[in-house]
């Protein structure tokens, strides 16, 4: 007969270990919570991500007519750029929305409307014309900036104090001063950076961008300041696409919509992360979800 000891003493080393592995795992931090909504364009649709969860909810469907931008605006709401066709001729407009209520209030004819907040102002187009307009009074208030021979919608990229950045395509980045009706062409900036897919740090007035280093690798996000003066690139997994799609400034994330191939179900995917500014670490959000071209970070929930 073999005797017992033996077999009480691995029971006995089983149990402190076990109340060992128990005791790290409840030192262990619990995985963080990203909170707020992500407003994003989807056709007709005007979607809503809830981050804190990763469900994604129809907010309206505004039917034969397209989103085809979304931006902040004033009081919690949003800003709208829509087309629609009457009687077969195309027609945009800046619509102010409110997510709350559904409300829809028609401001003015135009296209790419974008809201700075820090100048209470609307940078939008019409045909070549680049105008800025107070919030308030966008109709009647308008003032021209630019003549430009746009060849696609120009992208507008808020940037805090500073106004405004705007590029064609992969045109010459300028930067928009709406208090003086002005604008100047970033040089060192346009070298460095696409201002496609870029996204303004507000708390670090730095920009997040698709570098054009060739020697970064073509997917590579670069963090560059206005003077174009390159402050370093994300430590993101190498291999992999990811576009900068907004910053939330009060938890200091950057949120990411990855691109990729799954292979085994044989159709693209579009995870969306949540990336740490301060120590590098990504959380996904949701496990597919395409954001569109515009994302815009609200506080207001239904």
């Amino acid at each position: 007969m073999f005797s017992s000891k033996p077999n009480q003493t691995y029971r006995s080393i089983a149990v402190v270990a076990l109340v060992i592995v128990g005791l790290a795992a409840c030192q262990q931090e619990p995985p963080r919570t990203i909170y707020g909504s992500l407003y994003f364009e989807a056709g007709p649709y005007l979607g809503e991500l809830q981050l804190a969860t990763g469900n994604a909810i129809p907010v309206t469907n505004l039917g034969d007519q397209r989103i085809e931008r979304v931006s902040a605006f004033a009081d919690g709401d949003l800003l709208l750029s829509i087309r629609v066709y009457v009687n077969e001729r195309r027609r945009e407009r800046l619509v102010r929305f409110d997510p709350l209520t559904l409300q829809r209030t028609q401001l003015v004819g135009g296209q790419s409307g974008q809201y700075l907040r820090a100048s209470s102002a609307v940078v939008y187009t019409v045909d070549d014309k680049l105008l800025t307009a107070p919030h308030n009074n966008v109709r009647r208030g308008a003032r021209l900036v630019a003549t430009i021979d746009w060849g696609h919608p120009p992208t507008i990229v808020p940037i805090g104090e500073h106004g405004a950045l705007v590029a064609d395509a992969d045109g010459p980045i300028r930067r928009l001063d709406p208090s003086t009706a002005s604008e100047e062409t970033l040089e060192a900036l346009s070298q460095r950076c696409k201002l496609s897919d870029a996204v303004w740090l507000e708390d670090r007035e730095q920009l997040v961008c698709r570098s054009r280093d060739q020697t970064l690798g073509e997917t590579a996000l670069a963090v560059v300041e206005l003077s174009g003066r390159q402050m370093g690139v994300l430590p993101l997994p190498e291999g992999r696409v990811f576009r900068a799609v907004a910053y939330l400034a009060d938890q200091r994330v950057l949120i990411l919509n990855e691109q990729r191939y799954n292979w085994f179900a044989r159709r693209e995917e579009h995870p969306v992360w949540a990336y740490d500014m301060d120590d590098g670490e990504l959380l996904q959000i949701a496990e597919n979800q395409p954001l569109g071209d515009s994302v815009v970070y609200g506080r207001k929930l239904r």
